[in-house]
């Protein structure tokens, strides 16, 4: 095992991030199968749509360097046409469905508008994550800078803790990504094999972060009752023990692991580059859960996409 632990208490301290352009997404009851094909469905035609543009785009670029001002123009009205029938596509809300929406506390109060041209410079900035980090959640070694997160020195596992709580019934996915830090390429050049990132994802309850407990500020989320991990260096999955169990793929710097959590199955999924590994764990229904990741140094900073 590589998981190394520790038993002492991370000194916290004040820290005051600037505020991100952010918000994030709705936790959701849980989809059916059909739902989740649609999902695929509707995600392989926006894929689709965004490559026939980009080769259009060149096509476009390439009869403009021909084209006389009469045709530039007729090309610059078919254009709009295209853009104003693209951001007409959106969901229609008079349609009942059997999705819920379960917005987060703060979407409850203020419900977010759909970008458009008469939004200000301001709004049209802001962007739609899965999840925000819990600044409340402080400790010397960490520092938050909006979705990312980064870990100032080697040592002891740090955790860190997203906002957005999930219950019984509802489902959620989480996407964060590993970047890549200078120490990655130090790492290697010493290191030959073909380990994963000193990193460990997850779920935990809730509750545990708002009682400040021990185990959460030494970084050790998956030793708790409701803490479940998947470990990067290895691929294996950890729950209340320190010997894992073999799981799925070690995952690197720059992998985008996703994080998927059905309370009406109890089944917490991981994945990496969008590659399901698999229903991991199934999990205290009990419980609630919030977003969870340890890091045990400098290599690789986390952020919430």
């Amino acid at each position: 095992q590589r998981l190394s632990y520790t038993n002492g208490y991370q000194q916290m301290h004040a820290f005051n991030p600037a505020a991100a352009a952010t918000q994030p997404g709705p936790v959701y009851m849980a989809p059916t199968d059909d739902e989740k094909q649609l999902d695929n469905d509707i995600l392989t035609k926006l894929n689709a749509l965004v490559y026939n543009i980009t080769e259009k785009k060149n096509a476009i670029t390439a009869q403009c360097a021909v084209a006389n001002s009469v045709q530039k123009k007729d090309i610059l009205r078919q254009l709009s046409r295209l853009d104003a029938a693209i951001s007409s596509v959106q969901m229609n809300a008079s349609i009942q469905g059997n999705v819920q929406q379960i917005p987060h506390a703060a979407q409850a109060r203020t419900q977010p508008q759909r970008l458009s041209q008469s939004m200000s410079p301001m709004q049209s900035h802001v962007v739609t994550v899965t999840d925000t980090w819990n600044t409340n959640i402080l400790d010397q070694k960490l520092q938050y800078k909006g979705q990312t997160v980064h870990v100032f020195s080697t040592g002891g596992w740090v955790a860190a803790c997203g906002t957005q709580t999930v219950r019984k019934g509802q489902y959620k996915k989480w996407k964060v990504k590993m970047l890549a830090t200078s120490a990655v390429q130090l790492q290697k050049k010493k290191n030959s094999n073909k380990n994963g990132v000193e990193v460990v994802v997850g779920v935990m309850d809730s509750k545990k972060t708002n009682n400040f407990d021990i185990n959460l500020w030494t970084g050790e989320f998956w030793m708790q009752p409701g803490g479940y991990g998947y470990y990067g260096y290895s691929g294996k999955k950890f729950h209340k023990k320190k010997a894992g169990k073999s799981y799925g793929s070690k995952f690197n710097e720059n992998d985008i692991v996703s994080i998927e959590l059905s309370m009406q199955k109890s089944d917490l999924t991981f994945h990496v580059n969008d590659e399901s590994r698999g229903v991991a764990f199934k999990v205290d229904d009990e419980l609630s859960y919030v977003l969870v990741v340890a890091l045990r140094g400098p290599e690789c900073d986390m952020k919430i996409c």
